[in-house]
This record gives structure tokens, sequence and C-alpha cells, in this order.
């Protein structure tokens, strides 16, 4: 027969839905960034928040580039090993934060 050999996970489309909203749009926003990135459709260094005049409009280019300050936290580099451990460590943690709140680690 046909059937899948399941573990009943849903796939990676469940997965994403399951996810908290800030959680699903920090994840989605990521990827998209780092893949753009990664495959040359962005520069690198059009993306970093390296010096505050270039998002002034004071920098290179003469123009404001408000967008470094969001996408800063969006590329997480080459793709690669350990940018799949950093984006599942990053959807845990915000997952945790968005359903139970922060976690007290003081005792």
């Amino acid at each position: 027969g046909g059937g899948g050999g399941g573990n009943g996970g849903g796939g990676p489309q469940q997965f994403f839905a399951s996810l908290p909203p800030v959680t699903r749009i920090w994840l989605g926003s990521t990827i998209v960034i780092t893949a753009c990135a990664n495959l040359d459709l962005v520069k690198w260094n059009d993306l970093d928040f390296g010096r505050w005049d270039d998002v002034m409009g004071r920098g290179r280019s003469g123009r404001v580039e408000a967008w470094r300050l969001i996408t800063c936290f969006l590329c997480v580099g080459k793709f690669g090993f350990h940018t799949i451990i950093g984006l599942h460590l990053m959807t845990q943690i915000s997952t945790r934060y968005e359903k139970m709140g922060p976690i007290c680690t003081r005792r």
C-alpha cells in the first residue's frame, strides 16, 4: 500500500501553523531574510546594524535605512548545521515565552 510510514508529526506546514503568532512571524521572517542573503538577492552589508549613521541617513548611501533596526535580528548567517540549531533554539525559547511567560532562573 501507499501509507506514509507515519510518525504522526504532520509535517512542516502543520508545525509552522501550530506556533504562537510572534514566534511564527519571527521564524518566517528569519528564514526569508536569511535565504535572500544566502542566495545573494540581498547584500549582507545591507542587513546589518553596524553604524547608527547608516540608519539615520548620514551614512554611505545618504538615505535613511530604518530596516537595519529589524533585519539585524532576522539574519542568522550562512546556511549550515549551526543555522538549523539556532533556528530550533530560537523557536523553542520564543514559543515557551509566548505560551508560559518568562521563566525565572533565580533560586
